[in-house]
């Protein structure tokens, strides 16, 4: 049963306000998918690890999701790990969790999976958690010393009494310097990166020459909560046939932070957008949300588009280099030795497949245009040829030029 979210306020300034929800992963061929999207909070229990600790309620509770062939029926088993609000699934500082929902704002109330999975190929649904703000939240205090008006017990070790008149002084050690505390390395397959587009323009699977497309990055730590990833890195290629978008750029950290990033984060000429997203403790996401307009290239180009994510391992941070600054969340990123260099000594990950504006474009069927369309994207192919025709001619009279060159000076030096 479904029901329309009773306590979402979109205009409330203490409702989570995430631009999108996380995004449809590139799923494997043949595949569907239902997965849970924590939408700003943390899972309780670790994603792709399933749950425990419920016995009495349901030992078999997760917050994986299911997986299985498009338009299967999900199987009593399956129907038993779906993680009930009851069970406390995800948890955020200062909120209450509502439950499930169809989308990451707004949607209907899910409280159970579906009797099937997706019915088309590749296809992911996912539900995403809803928060409202809880009224009896106390922002925990890290300051030991007594506020005015607490009571003061000068003969308790660990009380301070200086505030008190005439209670004898208790020495305080001085505080040892025990350095930074580095949290624990996840495990390199912990570190994973999916990316997805839609189609904003249409919604018929097709795509044409002027669609405006989102793309979303999504970056992910699977491992548990005191193993992290530093300094992680979101990067996308944007083919040709795709024309950046400017203003359209933004993160959502891995705190619910929304953040509307610069647009110096892609590089026109390497057509590389690339950014700083934090660090990623287990179980928590940064995202990556961007536009693209479809161009006339693209009627002659593969424009299926690929993402990578770098990251840090604690073990393998300085913690002593002072020279280190923190980069700013959203901030570009380029590396000074060069991206092949960059992913020789960090961690990094790729989605294995191009994904494309739409399902039916793909790398032998490009999106679709006008007849005045085709004929400027052929007479573009002819140039481009044409240019590379050229190109070939000169490098090869170079070379002939070069050899001439050679043979002239050797009969010269023959003659003398």
């Amino acid at each position: 049963m479904a029901t329309t979210d009773p306590d979402y306020d979109p205009d409330a300034p203490d409702t989570p306000k995430l631009t999108d929800g996380d995004p449809d992963p590139v799923a494997k061929e043949g595949q569907s998918y239902v997965r849970f999207s924590a939408n700003g909070g943390y899972f309780n229990k670790n994603i792709m690890v399933q749950a425990a600790g419920d016995e009495v309620t349901n030992p078999n509770w997760s917050t994986d999701g299911i997986e299985g062939a498009p338009d299967a029926v999900i199987s009593p088993a399956q129907h038993q790990t779906f993680p009930k609000k009851e069970y406390n699934p995800v948890y955020r500082d200062g909120y209450e969790f509502i439950g499930w929902f169809t989308d990451p704002v707004g949607g209907n109330l899910v409280e159970k999976f579906e009797e099937k999975l997706p019915g088309t190929k590749a296809a992911t649904k996912y539900y995403y958690a809803h928060w409202k703000k809880d009224p009896n939240y106390v922002a925990p205090d890290d300051d030991p010393a007594p506020k005015p008006g607490d009571p003061v017990n000068p003969n308790d070790e660990g009380k301070y009494p200086w505030e008190e008149p005439g209670t004898p002084e208790i020495d305080t050690p001085e505080p040892v310097d025990v350095g930074k505390v580095m949290p624990a390395d996840p495990g390199k397959d912990d570190l994973r990166i999916t990316l997805s587009a839609k189609n904003e323009t249409r919604m018929d699977g097709y795509t044409y020459v002027g669609d405006e497309v989102t793309y979303t990055i999504l970056i992910e730590n699977l491992s548990s909560p005191e193993k992290s990833w530093l300094d992680v890195i979101a990067r996308a290629d944007i083919p040709e046939g795709l024309k950046f978008i400017p203003g359209s750029v933004y993160l959502t950290a891995a705190n619910g932070e929304v953040i509307h990033v610069n647009d110096n984060v892609y590089n026109d000429v390497t057509r590389i957008l690339a950014l700083n997203a934090g660090d990623l403790a287990g179980g928590q996401t940064a995202k990556v949300v961007f536009k693209a307009e479809v161009t006339v290239e693209a009627l002659n180009k593969d424009i299926g588009m690929t993402s990578y994510a770098y990251a840090t391992l604690p073990s393998e941070f300085d913690v002593n280099d002072e020279s280190y600054v923190k980069p700013e969340l959203g901030s570009a990123f380029v590396p000074t030795e060069g991206w092949e260099a960059f992913a020789e000594t960090h961690v990094n990950v790729f989605n294995p497949e191009k994904v494309y504006p739409s399902e039916k474009v793909s790398e032998k069927t490009p999106p679709l245009g006008t007849p005045e369309q085709q004929a400027e994207a052929a007479k573009l192919a002819k140039t481009s040829d044409f240019m590379g025709f050229a190109a070939a001619g000169v490098g090869a009279i170079a070379i002939i030029a070069a050899i001439v060159l050679v043979l002239s000076r050797k009969r010269i030096q023959k003659n003398k």
